[in-house]
């Protein structure tokens, strides 16, 4: 393996930055979408469609169990992604 010069440092900085502006990105637009359809569904089923006319009640409530456990491993994601990143950077500087 070749040693890294100080360019080659800087360039994998900078491709570290933009892996976790997208993930971060990412992430963000995930969380969003499904509590905009999380918010949508309860509007829906409240003001349009009466809870006592909804006949398969059962999938409805299977969508928001699964919004729930989608949304918790999504912000799991979150904390185990910030330990990786400090461990990868304690490893890089211990050599």
């Amino acid at each position: 393996m070749k040693k890294l010069t100080e360019q080659d440092h800087q360039y994998l900085k900078a491709l570290q930055e933009s892996e976790f502006q997208a993930i971060d990105q990412f992430d963000k637009t995930v969380l969003t979408l499904t509590g905009g359809a999380f918010g949508v569904s309860f509007a829906f089923l409240k003001d349009i469609v009466r809870p006592d006319v909804v006949t398969p009640q059962n999938f409805l409530v299977a969508a928001w169990v699964f919004w729930c456990v989608t949304l918790s491993v999504n912000l799991t994601s979150f904390y185990f992604s910030h330990l990786a990143m400090r461990r990868a950077q304690r490893e890089y500087r211990a050599g």
